[in-house]
């Protein structure tokens, strides 16, 4: 009498990637609503009713939100006048031979929290520049990993309605990022962004009516 090994049939369940799941949500590449699904379904939730995820899911998907919003921030150009003196590059302006610095999110968030302390006493002005390119990438990843999270928590969330509202979200997110990014090139002097919120937003509306047209 011939016996069947059940368990060496039975293939293995994949572990969930997080990191991946979190690429995912962060770059919107399916419906924001099922990729909440994958973290329940790869049994990533601590507590579904409070919101929370286990370390594991919570650590990979942040990870993957940072790999994401690194690679789609747009580097920053610099021209070093001085000893810990930076202008934006200007538009049609030409970079001075070795006096270039070019500023990526990686950059910025992989320097070590040593190096970056060490850095606000010795260079106060590039301590700030590379501060803001941490601080949007923190912020992007809070906004998204909470948004994640209602999703997760609230079953109807994962509806229609909640992918709409979702996306509302996200136009608006953007929308603010481009006010903060204005004027914070406003500051740094520079004359080719929009003087005002009203045309900020203005320029916001024609892009999008052109890319719906």
């Amino acid at each position: 009498m011939e016996t069947t090994n059940n368990a060496a049939a039975t293939k293995p369940v994949a572990a969930p990637n997080f990191r991946q799941i979190g690429s995912d949500f962060a770059a919107g590449s399916a419906k924001l609503a099922s990729i909440a699904q994958r973290v329940i379904d790869g049994n990533g939730v601590a507590d579904a009713k409070a919101g929370t995820l286990k370390d594991e899911a919570r650590d990979g998907i942040k990870a993957g939100m940072q790999v994401c919003f690194c690679e789609s921030d747009k580097p920053v150009t610099y021209v070093r006048e001085g000893h810990d003196s930076y202008r934006a590059l200007g538009a049609d302006e030409k970079l001075p031979k070795g006096k270039g610095l070019k500023l990526t999110a990686s950059y910025a968030v992989g320097m070590s929290g040593r190096d970056f302390g060490k850095l606000k006493g010795e260079q106060p002005n590039l301590h700030a520049l590379i501060k803001a390119k941490r601080d949007r990438i923190s912020n992007l990843i809070s906004t998204s990993y909470g948004r994640l999270l209602q999703l997760i928590k609230t079953p109807e969330g994962r509806g229609t309605r909640g992918e709409i509202q979702d996306w509302a979200a996200r136009v608006a997110e953007v929308f603010e990022t481009l006010k903060k990014g204005a004027k914070n090139a406003r500051t740094r002097g520079d004359t080719t962004v929009p003087d005002s919120d009203a045309k900020i937003a203005t320029a916001f509306k024609t892009a999008l009516k052109a890319l719906t047209a």
